[in-house]
């Protein structure tokens, strides 16, 4: 803001010392003035909005990130697997770390997940549901399957 103030008052001494008659240079310094006010009252308004619209940001994303953790939470509480030692159906749980074990409530074996993180098969990379390992045993029938050139 400090910028603005320099070039303000150097194009006002620049008019001041421009203009010698004193009753028109008063008549100009006070236009000057008033256009300065001016633009100092909208500076301040704009100032007052921004904080306003920060503050209004700040409170959505605190909702937002409220919402987005209670729908993980109910999500989470929705998923169970197999246990495949027991048997038993057990709750799964995002992990709060880089650890992917966890135990098993009943039989209190350890667990480990597979998080794939990109989402595709491994093997043949054709994304479909049908094909997860590319052996001689993949029928897909996935026109983007490699596993069908793998059988010949």
């Amino acid at each position: 803001m400090s910028d603005i103030k320099e070039k303000l008052t150097a194009e006002v001494q620049k008019i001041n010392e421009t203009i010698t008659d004193a009753k028109e240079k008063a008549i100009v310094m006070d236009a000057v003035q008033n256009m300065i006010n001016v633009f100092t009252e909208h500076v301040v308004k704009l100032t007052e909005r921004q904080v306003e619209v920060e503050s209004r940001v700040e409170e959505i994303l605190d909702m937002l990130s409220s919402i987005e953790d209670e729908m993980i939470e109910s999500f989470a509480d929705d998923l169970q697997a197999e246990c495949p030692y027991c048997k038993e159906l057990i709750p799964l749980r995002f992990p709060d770390d880089e650890s992917t074990d966890f135990e098993c409530p009943h039989c209190h074996n350890v667990i480990e997940l597979e998080l794939m993180l990109d989402g595709e098969h491994e093997g043949c990379g054709c994304g479909c549901d049908d094909c997860h390992d590319c052996d001689d045993d993949c029928d897909c029938g996935c026109e983007d399957c490699d596993c069908e050139d793998e059988e010949e």
